[in-house]
């Protein structure tokens, strides 16, 4: 994302005001490790609160990979990038009448050094690469009820959760399931993490969302997802996963999140360091205090990822919001959420890293006018920007707080329309049509020429959920949820569950049903996922 003279003076104030706010005010710490790292390299400590100099900030960063790549579970052949070594055959050998070289190494040290080497090579069919080149789209993320086709809100379920993970996953759209795709409200708050987890490692093999929680659960999390992927030490090879660290606006940072945050980065997993804090509540009320505050908080919460391993990989992923003070309640329909979400992505790419931001994201109550407008508007801000990550891509109604089957659907479309229209056009001799137009010539129809009906069916682009047509006898809006919920249900028709060993789905259920959880539900959400196309295996 290129940056002009003017806005780079802009993010210079922004980071300056940043570095003066983790100096002066400082940010607070709620877990006495992470209180320790600071204190320990020399920080200033007050208490529960520490003030890192920009110097350190700055210094810390640094070790933060530019580019780095999460890898899904999805079966692949091995790549290995050979390296040359003192010790191995590929090392050059003397010319005629040339001395050997005397530093000859190891052959353990040659050894060590091609293990290291072994890589699995990125997939852009399987993998997440956050290398500035694409942007990534990301399921909703915590919400706690649904708003149903009639406008009415209930609770959200775990079969909300089973249905909302299989529709993710036959998604093309989406390259990462899992997290918090709804709170189920059904099941005991103490073991949904493990549960929610459990259920989409059963129903998909994406790239992962990690759910943040306490820290003895959190390992239980990663033991979880180590039996998908051979073992803990096979899954810490390579980032397998996300995990979204939120800050405790204004400049804290909460015990849980630094247990979830260590323990990730320490089994090699990615991380994206989200502050919100919402302006004139939580956070200043101008726009630019908003960002200078969360910038401050999402720096000191990315250097303590790099003390606790350097080269943990992280996205910048502040997501600042605005607070209508009218109502009391935050607001991401304002166009002061899009326009954080610019700076946002500018400040990520001031600081050299990938970015988290935007989303389809709408303070509407129900799929109307409203929440299509807000929805392209902050998906388009974050395509635009490109943003690496965009979470809350489909389905969020409310600020948040609830999720729709329709409006999922109907985001999806809007997805399609705006991958349509940035995508280069296919300039070629067919395309061209120079033939059919020399044919038709002067004044001329080309709705019954060859060229034309040959391609009438896909071509250029047909949407499914607005309604095409006159209007006859039934409200616009009407039109809009059936075809929404006929595409939703067409789509989840096609899930086909990823292949899993028995063994392995036996010894993820034994994990989980040894965290005090009934095996009845464990064998009820397996059977929900499984029921739709067995195998003789099962």
């Amino acid at each position: 994302m290129s940056v002009d003279l003017e806005i780079k003076k802009e993010l210079d104030k922004i980071h300056s005001a940043s570095m003066k706010i983790l100096a002066t005010s400082g940010i607070k710490l709620h877990s006495p490790e992470a209180m320790a790292l600071f204190a320990e390299r020399g920080v200033k400590v007050n208490g529960l609160t520490v003030y890192p100099s920009e110097e350190f900030i700055m210094e810390t960063i640094a070790s933060a990979p530019k580019s780095f790549t999460v890898y899904s579970r999805k079966e692949r052949p091995p790549v290995v990038k050979k390296v040359e070594s003192a010790g191995s055959d590929e090392a050059k050998k003397p010319e005629d009448g040339e001395k050997p070289a005397q530093d000859q190494k190891d052959p353990a040290q040659s050894l060590e050094a091609e293990n290291q080497a072994q890589l699995l090579e990125p997939c852009p069919e399987m993998d997440m690469i956050f290398d500035g080149q694409r942007s990534y789209y990301a399921p909703a993320y915590g919400c706690p009820a649904i708003t149903e086709k009639n406008g009415l809100v209930r609770p959200s379920t775990l079969d909300d959760y089973i249905k909302i993970a299989q529709l993710i996953h036959v998604c093309p759209h989406f390259m990462v399931n899992g997290g918090i795709l709804v709170q189920p409200t059904d099941i005991d708050p103490d073991n949904s993490a493990i549960i929610m987890l459990y259920t989409s490692l059963l129903a998909s093999d994406k790239c992962l969302m990690l759910i943040p929680t306490k820290g003895e659960t959190f390992i239980e999390l990663l033991y979880l997802v180590g039996i998908t992927c051979g073992g803990e030490k096979e899954f810490a090879k390579y980032p397998r996963s996300l995990t979204l660290i939120s800050t405790l606006s204004p400049l804290g940072l909460s015990e849980e999140a630094f247990d979830s945050l260590s323990l990730a980065a320490l089994s090699g997993q990615a991380l994206i360091i989200s502050p919100g804090p919402m302006a004139g509540a939580t956070g200043p009320i101008t726009l630019a205090g908003n960002l200078a505050m969360a910038n401050a908080e999402c720096l000191a919460t990315i250097a303590i990822s790099q003390m606790v391993k350097k080269g943990t990989p992280v996205l910048y992923g502040v997501t600042a919001t605005v607070s209508d003070l009218r109502i009391g309640q935050v607001s991401v329909g304002n166009p002061g959420f899009s326009a954080m979400t610019r700076y946002s992505k500018l400040l990520a790419s001031y600081y050299g890293l990938p970015a988290r931001g935007g989303g389809a994201v709408t303070d509407a109550q129900e799929v109307s006018s409203q929440s299509g407008l807000e929805s392209m508007i902050n998906l388009k801000t974050a395509l635009d920007c490109q943003v690496d990550l965009i979470l809350h891509s489909a389905g969020v109604l409310s600020s948040w707080a609830t999720f729709s089957y329709e409006k999922f659907m109907s985001d999806l479309e809007s997805i399609s329309i705006l991958e349509y229209a940035r995508k280069p056009l296919a300039v070629n001799e067919e395309t061209l049509a120079l033939e059919t137009i020399e044919e038709v010539g002067p004044g001329g129809v080309f709705l019954n020429q060859k060229h034309t009906l040959s391609r009438a069916r896909n071509y250029p682009f047909y949407p499914r959920v607005a309604p095409l047509g006159q209007i006859k006898n039934r409200p616009y809006g009407e039109r809009i949820l059936a075809n929404a919920e006929k595409e939703m249900d067409k789509l989840h028709s096609t899930y086909l569950r990823p292949e899993m060993e028995k063994k392995i789905r036996t010894e993820m259920k034994i994990l989980v049903n040894n965290q005090r959880i009934d095996p009845e539900l464990t064998d009820q959400i397996l059977r929900k996922i499984y029921e739709t196309n067995k195998k003789e295996d099962d």
